[in-house]
């Protein structure tokens, strides 16, 4: 998207483009690589303006929909650990074993 030149505001720009984009992660020896349409774009991922472009993407059903099948389709027949704020209760809420790194506190007297 950055590099096409797309605005991360133009919903129905971002929208085309996930539809057409490949992406996928390899897991060869070593740390995984994620690929975008063929290009390694693992190093760039945390850049600040990706960062910043995610952040604005992210709340796009076409976007989050995308997100969630390739997700699935990655952990299809492997167990795999993964982390985020929708991984254990959109993207896999069947999932065998849940963490958190928040502490959960109750009162003694059952209250929040």
């Amino acid at each position: 998207m950055l590099e096409a030149g797309i605005d991360p505001l133009d919903e129905t720009a971002v929208a085309s483009l996930i539809a057409s984009t490949e992406v996928r992660v390899t897991t060869g020896e070593g740390a995984p690589h994620v690929l975008v349409d063929g290009s390694d774009v693992t190093m760039r991922l945390r850049t600040p303006e990706v960062t910043l472009a995610a952040a604005q993407v992210s709340r796009l059903p076409e976007v989050r929909a995308k997100l969630i099948e390739m997700q699935r389709a990655f952990a299809q027949g492997r167990g795999v650990v993964m982390e985020g704020r929708d991984i254990g209760t959109v993207v896999f809420p069947q999932a065998n074993s849940r963490f958190s790194s928040k502490p959960i506190w109750k009162s003694a007297r059952g209250g929040g």
